[in-house]
């Protein structure tokens, strides 16, 4: 039995994805110790895990509208540093208590969780093996594909191959300044100096594993060696069936996800005024009825039910569709099912997934986090009567059925901590 540490904060979007990685991890035998953020606590303490808290960083502030590109390059660079880099020294101090406290054999961290995972910038016989886990699209810089952030797919259309290296000149001048500031905070938490673009830090770690397969990530002219598809991590159990649900009857689903007040707002209040009272049946899930209500300023339809969580084993891909604020790993679940998407999002992280849903043709990027109303009934019928949506999304379900997250990462864990205990080789002959 080996100590595992796994590091996920709320805030980034992995907290609860990773609770099914905390839970392949210990059913192998390994005791699993968790540094998480306040929100995300007691979801790991009701299945019996220890739970230390780290400082979140704060939430960044979604916006009206999808800004110009000289804008947006300024928010990502007030992101990062904000939200990536100040917060490392704090957690940190957290994460280095348990790796002492735990005897930690392995940490497997967010890629973005940096105070955790540039534990890898040291050498690696001093420190346990880190596995990076990417619970967002790809940063990773590579010719092949544009700058982060910016939401723009690749193309071999002539004139956006010249635009996409204008950009990336762009890129790499707020990449630049935010790299300073990243290394010189690495150098003074970790005690170790690393050079260049930040956005190659992935390559630092043991392995990275990436929650996704290769059908909905843009190719890659050089990634990394230790860079690997897994695939998307299970949804959490537990899944139950709605009690208003028929299971005589298979009506059109549209679901949707709320993960904050302005998700309502800006999108679920336009689906409901779109397809509430219709022939579909409408399901939103994280928002409660009453503040829905008070911003749809109206009484809810009937057809409109809410839930804690999409259930996902109800919902049948030839009548489903899915909008979605740019979560990835939501995003995954969807594709997992064959489900077609309509995308939505603002923040840098969402508009990377919303153009990769797009580019794989398994949905439409609206590129705006605010849609009328007739907007996203056009994209919805649009996803619904283009079978072409539905079966690249059918395409990307089958590549995902073969494979097992969970169990992957896990073996990535096992490997490297064999690789480090000599005792563990196998005799050559």
């Amino acid at each position: 039995m080996s100590s595992v540490l796994l590091a996920a904060l709320g805030g980034l979007g992995a907290a609860e994805h990773a609770l099914t990685v905390a839970e392949a991890l210990r059913d192998r035998g390994h005791r699993v110790s968790v540094v998480s953020s306040e929100a995300a606590v007691q979801s790991y303490r009701r299945l019996g895990f220890e739970v230390h808290v780290a400082p979140e960083p704060p939430t960044p502030a979604r916006q009206r509208a999808l800004p110009p590109v000289a804008q947006r390059a300024h928010q990502l660079l007030a992101r990062v540093q904000r939200n990536v880099i100040d917060p490392v020294p704090g957690q940190w101090a957290v994460v280095e208590r348990v790796i002492r406290d735990a005897a930690v054999d392995a940490l497997v961290t967010d890629g973005l969780f940096v105070g955790a995972a540039m534990l890898a910038a040291r050498p690696a016989t001093e420190r346990p093996p880190v596995i990076m886990v990417g619970f967002s699209a790809p940063w990773i810089p590579d010719p092949l594909v544009p700058p982060y952030g910016m939401g723009f797919a690749p193309s071999l259309d002539a004139g956006d191959r010249v635009r996409a290296a204008a950009f990336e000149l762009m890129a790499a001048r707020v990449m630049a300044r935010l790299s300073r500031s990243f290394n010189e905070q690495i150098h003074r938490t970790f005690g170790v100096r690393v050079h260049g673009d930040l956005r190659a830090t992935p390559a630092l770690g043991d392995a990275w594993a990436q929650l996704t397969t290769d059908r909905f990530e843009y190719p890659r002219a050089a990634a990394p060696s230790n860079f690997r598809f897994v695939g998307p991590l299970h949804p959490p159990s537990g899944e139950s069936i709605p009690e208003w649900w028929d299971p005589l009857e298979e009506p059109p689903v549209i679901g949707v996800r709320a993960t904050s007040p302005s998700t309502v707002r800006d999108l679920v209040v336009p689906m409901i005024r779109a397809y509430g009272g219709t022939g579909n049946t409408v399901i939103v899930a994280g928002a409660d009825r009453r503040s829905t209500a008070i911003a749809l300023a109206g009484a809810i339809p009937a057809n409109v039910h809410f839930e804690a969580g999409l259930p996902w084993s109800r919902m049948l891909p030839q009548r489903s569709v899915v909008v979605s604020d740019g979560d990835y790993l939501h995003t995954q679940h969807a594709l997992r099912r064959g489900i077609p998407l309509v995308v939505a999002g603002t923040l840098e992280t969402d508009v990377e997934t919303a153009a990769r849903v797009a580019w794989s043709g398994a949905g439409i990027d609206l590129r705006t986090s605010r849609p009328s109303t007739g907007e996203m009934r056009a994209a919805i019928e649009r996803v619904r009567s283009d079978e072409a949506y539905r079966t690249a999304a059918a395409r990307i379900a089958v590549q995902i059925a073969a494979t097992d997250a969970e169990r992957t990462i896990c073996e990535l864990v096992e490997d490297a901590i064999a690789r480090r205990r000599p005792e563990h080789a196998v005799p050559s002959d």
